[in-house]
């Protein structure tokens, strides 16, 4: 009887340190299956669109016009959707408390999401994933924010673990901090951060980059520069 208490409390012991691991593991696999899935899906939806309405860069981005709305929503698989000023009444919310979510740094670890209650959109994937998008002019040009929440309005809903930050953009740019600094030579869809250096996405000197001092809006474009993986510099 000794002999098999002492062996079982060496496997306890064992299982106590592993399955951290194993977990931790499980859970970078099904996040970057996740990703690359809605990433090529939202791609996808470009290439489409482009295919019945013409070039992305000659869209008609006027007033009263929607690029999100006209262009790509058309071409995704959704469940449900809502402008943001009705959602509550259909009770879809974006995060656990509305349209809140969790980031490494900022006030009390949790920022509300921008965006106008009339021009911004929260969609229900097939997938279970969720997006909230919203729509700003930059020098003449349309970006559209494309916040994706993997697992919807399941925990951890955090920076870097299941939400990422796009961007769609209707012209080629050099960024600014507005959009993490984002280098972009032909108008589509790109995780924010994108064309910057390894070093530059994660520079700790700046507060919007993946890192675990910084919002971690980049961290997608960090996981797509190391060839879609989660490497152990990765801020998890």
């Amino acid at each position: 009887m000794a002999e098999v208490l002492v062996t079982l409390g060496i496997i306890g012991a064992v299982s106590a340190l592993t399955l951290p691991v194993l977990m931790a593991a499980y859970q970078k696999n099904v996040t970057l299956t996740q990703l690359k899935k809605s990433y090529s899906s939202l791609s996808q939806a470009v290439r489409l669109s482009e295919a019945d309405n013409g070039f992305l860069g000659d869209w008609d981005v006027g007033y009263g016009h929607n690029l999100f709305e006209n262009y790509i929503l058309p071409y995704l698989n959704i469940v449900d959707y809502c402008i943001l000023g009705d959602c509550e009444n259909k009770g879809i919310h974006f995060g656990l408390e509305g349209n809140k979510y969790v980031v490494p740094a900022g006030p009390n670890g949790t920022d509300k999401l921008p965006g106008d209650k009339d021009n911004t959109w929260i969609v229900v994937m097939s997938d279970g994933s969720m997006l909230y998008v919203y729509q700003s002019l930059y020098n003449n040009y349309v970006i559209s924010r494309i916040i994706l929440d993997l697992n919807g309005n399941k925990r951890p809903n955090r920076t870097g673990k299941d939400i990422f930050s796009l961007l769609l953009l209707t012209d080629s740019l050099v960024g600014n901090q507005d959009i993490a600094d984002t280098v972009i030579v032909k108008p589509g869809i790109y995780f924010e951060g994108f064309g910057q250096t390894r070093t530059a996405i994660t520079d700790r000197s700046k507060y919007y980059n993946c890192n675990k001092g910084g919002y971690a809006f980049t961290c997608g474009a960090l996981i797509q520069y190391d060839g879609w993986k989660i490497n152990k510099d990765y801020p998890w």
